[in-house]
């Protein structure tokens, strides 16, 4: 039966009473005892069904009312729905573009809280008592989905970028502390994996630590959609969570990995086999076990053919909500490991696929039916990519004459062996001075005017020639009364990044507001509408300048 065809159907079957307690079907996947959430159902839709984002929405909306509690698009083609009754649970459940109907379940995070500290010791390979490290994840970016991340953490210097929430509760703080300790392993200053990597938080999870797997899917969806709108992003997902099998669930997250993701899951804190529970269960992950500072699994980390790999996971310290520090343990600690392993691997051109087969093998005790690998960084190239941020440690051996800047514009795949200057003269000569003059300002620019004119004539006239340019309000009124605030000039550290930009004295700056922890100035021409934009604020790191756009 078409979708179409039965909303007046699905309408009337709201004013039917709930009948007895629907039977088993093959399109209905329950789940796990007393973990379901009464009366709340995730749809699974035929991908053929439509690829406009809001046909099925549209649609629904008419038929569920408001009882539609998320809508996916990306992950997998479906939504979620509270309140259902059985009546039209069955109706749903015979139709041919429904493909899956389950049961919405709790999720919770998977920690337990032990005593004492040890860490990335056993991570980069070596037992050293040094965490040792080329790479640090810079240019790659770890969504976090979990009870939130107290991004004003010091540790965090900032890192963390985004934040979106799939709960009732608002972005940029943490009321639980699991997911900023998550955060901390991940890519702190001094706890993490991955030390410059770019954090993204994205909130599944209650200040209790639970959630339902519709909102989870949601979480997934949304990264998903990051991904296909722009593929060559590098992505990690870390789900340090879980619960009973949800078929749904799965199936989101394997579209996820599908479209290039990288996703990282907890094994689970049962002490049973990870192919009974999700998202563990799921194919396309990297599902993570914990190990003790002995290398020995951990007691109650979740065993068998689904764990692909362990970490350290007992008594990990990392942060805590309060700006400070705080132990946990469980497979929750285990897989942000992992996670920040994989960023090392995405910035240094290796597959993920990779952090399996270039794990130290058969260093644990006790993996019962588990693969015995153990994961480590020790196989990663020794010489990061150009890119690579200076470390907060010197470098093996200092460099006679380094370049100033990259030999070539575009960044290779592999770095060069010797980036030093040769001593001895090239052949060829050096490249005569360039007959145009240079782009840059002057050292010292003038506001006003030269009085000599340019050395060419500009490519395109000036609309309306002015003998001087006036600092002050036009005479004329403006066309309509604006909501910015009054134009200030120019500020005098943004004029060596503006250039000629400068010279106009009808430029101005028309006000700036934070995005994400930057600034943002929008220059203005004297008729109020924008000329250029200046992100982040003048003297911040990656500055860029780009034309705006009339509004």
């Amino acid at each position: 039966m078409n979708l179409i065809c039965w909303i007046t159907t699905v309408n009337a079957l709201f004013l039917l009473p709930v009948l007895a307690t629907l039977g088993p079907h093959r399109k209905l996947n329950r789940a796990l005892a007393g973990r379901s959430i009464p009366g709340q159902y995730i749809i699974e839709l035929n991908p053929s069904i439509s690829d406009s984002r809001g046909f099925a929405t549209h649609v629904l909306k008419r038929a569920f009312r408001d009882s539609i509690i998320e809508t996916y698009y990306y992950a997998m083609k479906g939504f979620a729905v509270k309140d259902l009754p059985n009546t039209l649970l069955n109706f749903m459940l015979n139709l041919d573009d429904v493909l899956l109907v389950s049961e919405d379940a709790v999720v919770e995070v998977d920690a337990v809280q032990i005593d004492p500290t040890w860490g990335l010791d056993i991570v980069d390979g070596t037992i050293d008592r040094r965490y040792n490290y080329t790479y640090t994840g810079l240019g790659v970016e770890v969504y976090i989905l979990d009870t939130g991340i107290q991004a004003n953490h010091s540790e965090l210097e900032g890192r963390v970028e985004s934040c979106v929430s799939f709960t009732p509760e608002e972005c940029g703080s943490d009321l639980n502390g699991h997911g900023t300790h998550v955060a901390g392993t991940v890519g702190s200053k001094t706890y993490g994996v991955a030390k410059t990597v770019s954090l993204h938080d994205v909130k599944v999870l209650n200040a209790k630590g639970s959630g339902s797997y519709s909102a989870v899917i949601a979480g997934v969806d949304y990264v998903t959609q990051i991904k296909m709108s722009d593929p060559s992003r590098k992505i990690v997902i870390n789900m340090s969570l879980g619960g009973g099998i949800s078929t749904s669930f799965n199936n989101a997250i394997t579209s996820a990995a599908d479209s290039g993701v990288v996703v990282v899951v907890a094994a689970g804190n049962s002490d049973d086999d990870a192919c009974n529970y999700s998202p563990a269960s799921a194919s396309g992950v990297l599902a993570v076990g914990s190990i003790d500072s002995d290398k020995r699994r951990s007691s109650w980390s979740n065993w068998g053919s689904c764990v692909d790999i362990f970490a350290p996971g007992s008594g990990i310290l990392s942060l805590s909500q309060s700006n400070g520090t705080t132990t946990k343990s469980g497979t929750s600690m285990a897989a942000p490991h992992v996670a920040g392993v994989a960023a090392l691997y995405l910035q240094a051109g290796r597959s993920t696929d990779s952090i399996a087969s270039d794990a130290l093998e058969n260093g644990i005790s006790d993996v019962k039916e588990s693969s015995n690998r153990l994961v480590r960084t020790s196989e990663l190239p020794p010489v990061a990519p150009s890119l690579l941020a200076p470390t907060r440690s010197p470098t093996r051996r200092p460099t006679p004459n380094p370049t100033g800047a990259p030999v070539t514009p575009q960044t290779t795949k592999q770095p060069t062996r010797t980036p030093f200057a040769t001593r001895a003269p090239t052949k060829n000569p050096t490249l005569a001075p360039a007959k145009a003059p240079t782009r840059a300002p002057t050292k010292k620019p003038t506001l006003a005017p030269t009085k000599e004119p340019t050395r060419s004539p500009t490519k395109a006239p000036t609309r309306s020639p002015t003998k001087a340019p006036t600092r002050s309000p036009t005479k004329a009124p403006t066309r309509s009364p604006s909501n910015a605030p009054t134009p200030s000039p120019v500020l005098p550290q943004c004029a060596p990044l503006l250039g000629d930009a400068v010279a106009d004295s009808d430029v101005f700056v028309r006000g700036h507001h934070s995005v994400a922890g930057t600034e943002r100035v929008v220059l203005a021409g004297d008729d109020g509408l924008p000329r250029q934009s200046l992100t982040p604020l003048c003297g911040r790191l990656d500055t860029q300048i780009g034309l705006g756009r009339r509004e």
